[in-house]
């Protein structure tokens, strides 16, 4: 129906939820309110006979505890004369409403209050049910359903034995009110509708009948004694096809109904036809195919043909699709229909949309494919299905490769530092259930910079290559290398005896490194590499805590005098991480007291407000100073530094360090405190502008962050809708179920959620769906490259579409340039941030003005 045409009786008592439903409605229906039951008790009888009952539904709020008034209620939903109109019952536990024999209710759904804005929806579905359950009612008959409509008894009488002596199955109505009632509950194909009836007249009826979706299909006739021109033309006008006279002879009112039932039969087999048609054409793909319930094969076109190997259409016909072409698993694993997914869809007339299975070419070349498959009903009568699929080889194989370049160093080949960590943190998970223990190597060429600076940077990468080559061929099957970035090195030694077979392993890969002899272009280098090791075992907690321990060991060796191994031990080792992180601690608690550190603010740039004409080539002079004057900031991610007497320390120098002694959970709240602080100032200056605040996996793992969050909010008057917490994807991922309550409980209070440098790990995009985040941050290392790099530019365009699908923002990091703009505004990024745009600054700016300044603390 149209949604002008609806009508909601909306029965609730409370004021609250009466207001939010109408809220959720009233865009949609015409609305009458009820505000008590027992009003809803006297209505009900005078709305069931009126005319607008016929186009209504009612949505009743309902309490947990029903009194005598709420169960009278539901007995005459129940009755006879409600059958026909839709109800939506909310409850806080619709389970306890099932007792009301409302489930056995046709048009009837139960929902809970928690999905209240799915009202408008739910009552649009049952609107259409109705109307569908009335179509397959017709269609699946060959009786043609005529409904006689006169006020007189005598009329009524005759006709209808006229005409069910010629087989019609005829039903008689007394007025027009009677006549829509009925045509709610039966599929009806003929209307012979008198025209001077008492209420409404025939042409009023021949109009509502033609409005209402499930009776536009009616073949309407209008019977009146005399001819006048008036109601002709009326009644032509409001929908009638024939105007019968009831003085004209019974052999050619006869005739004319046999006309209009020949019609009606013409017509149910035009629908018929196109309901099988239909369920072809909304499954073509590149191969169609259609099966009977029992998995036989009923036809198949020259694509699907082309694609499995068959000759022509004879080959197939009449023979299992199972046992032809999906009898096995991509690794040739045999498979019974019995436990074949596709075969089983076949026979339970399941419907499936972009699943993906193994069809066998020829029976012996498995083709990966993607397959939709869609039942077909003639009826109500389950026909078989109709399975739409494509060749995917190419995707696979694409797929492959983005998963290739996703998890791998593009100049050595090795893998790269995010699958490395993800490994390692997955080694660290194994041990808690084991006895084994593992290491990790941490490996930094001693004169890597010498060796650049001197023969330059194509030298230097030429020797990176050439080490990482000389360390894979010194792995097990089980160990793993990974260039973690610059002239550093990792290694997971898996199942190691103990530290001193560790030491020993770690001395073998400082051999190859000092055995390698490097000559370019006839100058020949030393190299030699320093290891830091740190074994692994069931008391080992984190990925980050296992590499900085082998970080630090690596820092000693090479004070050690560099070309050493050393084996870190928390004990002895404790002065030297001292040293190495050159009073880090200290410098950071001091720094939390006496609020030694400091905000800055850097714009996030809606992409949509930047003109595509400010992208050509030469359009602007300086793009950072006319983004400046032109595309208002309405989101700002908060940035902290370290100051230090006249320096300002960037966070990647200390924030290891802080990880290590466990301070981050101080930084976050310091950081939250003081974003909050200055977010308030610009609310109650009238800029409502949102901060995106860095938050650490530590601060996640806190019991009581949520609550001192929202209890921080509520000091400084910012309303939590206007934080948006960025998290690490991997830390994200390892974190989205233990720590489910903590985002629900801030989601619940309007704070968004931002997955950031997005895209490093390639498992991430299957799991995008299940992350709780409104904004994805697509990771600079990937925006980077974007310009020249088609496999980069390929991964953001699959990334926004999925994160569009799913209701997700995108904003690319690291865009530093015109050209990464103009490419990344044509693949659909919704937001741009980086150095070239705005730089980080002391002043929070949104509308292109010095708006604030605020020393942090």
């Amino acid at each position: 129906m149209e949604a002008g045409m609806n009508h909601i009786v909306l029965i609730e008592p409370s004021p609250t939820l009466r207001f939010i439903l109408t809220n959720a409605l009233k865009q949609c229906f015409k609305i009458t309110t009820i505000k008590s039951y027992r009003e809803a008790v006297d209505y009900l009888p005078e709305f069931i006979q009126s005319e607008v009952s016929h186009s209504s539904a009612i949505v009743m709020g309902c309490s947990d505890n029903a009194n005598d008034e709420v169960r009278l209620l539901l007995r005459i939903l129940n009755g006879s004369s409600f059958k026909h109109i839709p109800v939506l019952l909310l409850a806080e536990d619709p389970s306890g409403l099932r007792g009301a024999n409302l489930a056995k209710r046709d048009r009837t759904t139960l929902m809970s209050w928690e999905q209240h804005q799915r009202c408008s929806e739910v009552i649009y579905r049952l609107f259409e049910q109705a109307g569908q359950q009335l179509k397959r009612q017709r269609l699946n008959s060959d009786e043609v359903e005529v409904l006689l409509v006169d006020d007189s008894r005598t009329i009524r009488v005759t006709y209808s034995k006229m005409l069910a002596e010629r087989g019609y199955s005829v039903d008689t109505a007394d007025s027009a009110e009677k006549a829509l009632e009925m045509a709610q509950h039966k599929a009806y194909d003929i209307g012979i509708i008198d025209y001077y009836m008492k209420g409404a007249n025939g042409a009023m009826l021949c109009r509502r009948l033609r409005s209402q979706p499930h009776t536009a299909h009616m073949v309407l006739a209008i019977l009146t004694g005399a001819y006048k021109d008036n109601v002709i033309t009326e009644s032509l006008d409001a929908g009638a096809t024939e105007c019968m006279f009831k003085n004209e002879s019974a052999k050619l009112f006869c005739a004319r109904i046999a006309a209009m039932s020949r019609a009606v039969k013409e017509q149910r087999q035009v629908e018929r036809e196109k309901i099988r048609l239909d369920s072809i054409l909304s499954s073509v793909g590149d191969g169609v195919y259609g099966v009977d319930p029992k998995g036989g094969i009923t036809f198949m076109n020259p694509a699907a043909l082309r694609i499995l190997g068959f000759r022509n259409e004879d080959m197939v016909l009449g023979k299992q699709a199972h046992h032809l072409f999906h009898f096995a698993l991509s690794d040739g694993t045999r498979t019974t229909p019995d436990t074949c997914f596709l075969h089983q869809a076949y026979v339970l007339g399941d419907e499936l949309h972009g699943w993906e299975t193994t069809f066998w070419k020829d029976g012996r070349n498995a083709l990966p494919v993607e397959y939709s498959i869609r039942p077909l009903s003639i009826g109500e009568r389950f026909a078989g299905s109709v399975v739409a699929f494509r060749d995917i080889s190419e995707r696979k194989l694409f797929e492959e490769e983005l998963k290739w370049q996703v998890n791998h160093d593009h100049l050595t080949k090795l893998l790269n530092r995010q699958y490395f960590e993800d490994a390692l943190s997955e080694e660290i998970r194994r041990l808690k259930r084991s006895t084994e223990r593992s290491a990790v190597l941490y490996m930094d060429l001693d004169r890597f910079k010498y060796i650049n600076d001197t023969a330059g940077h194509s030298a230097g990468d030429q020797l990176l290559i050439e080490i990482s080559q000389k360390l894979n061929t010194r792995l097990r099957s089980t160990d793993l290398v990974a260039r973690l970035g610059g002239d550093e090195f990792a290694v997971l030694l898996r199942n190691v005896a103990g530290p001193d077979n560790v030491k020993e392993l770690a001395n073998q890969f400082r051999q190859i490194l000092e055995e390698t002899e490097f000559c370019y272009e006839g100058q020949y280098f030393d190299v030699t590499g320093s290891v830091g090791v740190a074994l692994l075992d069931d008391q080992t907690t984190s990925a980050g805590i296992a590499m900085a321990n082998a970080d630090a060991a690596c820092h000693i060796a090479k004070q050690q005098g560099r070309n050493q191994a050393h084996l870190y031990d928390e004990l002895e080792d404790v002065q030297a991480l001292k040293s190495k992180d050159e009073g880090w601690s200290g410098r950071i608690s001091k720094a939390l007291r006496d609020d030694g550190f400091e905000l800055y603010y850097q714009s996030i740039l809606p992409l949509n407000k930047i003109d595509a004409k400010v992208l050509e080539d030469g359009a602007v002079d300086n793009l950072m100073t006319y983004l400046h004057a032109n595309v208002p900031a309405e989101r700002f991610e908060v940035l902290l530094r370290l100051r230090d007497d006249d320096e300002i320390i960037h966070p990647r120098a200390f924030i290891p360090s802080a990880e290590r002694f466990n301070l981050m959970p101080s930084i976050d709240r310091w950081v939250v405190l003081h974003a909050l602080k200055t977010l308030s100032q610009c609310h109650r200056r009238g800029d409502y502008i949102e901060f995106a605040v860095n938050l650490s996996p530590q601060a996640l793992e806190e019991e009581n962050f949520d609550t001192w969050f929202l209890e921080t909010c509520k000091r400084y008057s910012v309303n939590p809708r206007f934080i948006n917490f960025e998290i690490k994807e991997n830390a994200l991922l390892s974190h989205m179920v233990t720590r489910q309550k903590v985002f629900g409980a801030l989601s619940d209070k309007g704070v968004s959620f931002t997955a950031d440098e997005f895209g490093r790990g390639f498992t991430s995009f299957s799991q995008l769906k299940n992350l709780p985040v409104s904004t994805v941050k697509i990771d600079g290392m990937i925006v980077d490259s974007i310009v020249h790099d088609p496999i980069e530019e390929t991964m953001i365009k699959s990334l926004v579409e999925m994160a569009h699908l799913l209701g997700k923002k995108t904003v690319a990091l690291h865009t530093e340039n015109i050209e990464q703009l103009r490419k990344l505004k044509q693949l659909g990024v919704d937001e741009v941030q980086g150095f070239a745009l705005s730089r980080p600054a002391r002043v929070v700016n949104p509308a292109n003005e010095t708006v604030l300044n605020v020393k942090a603390g």
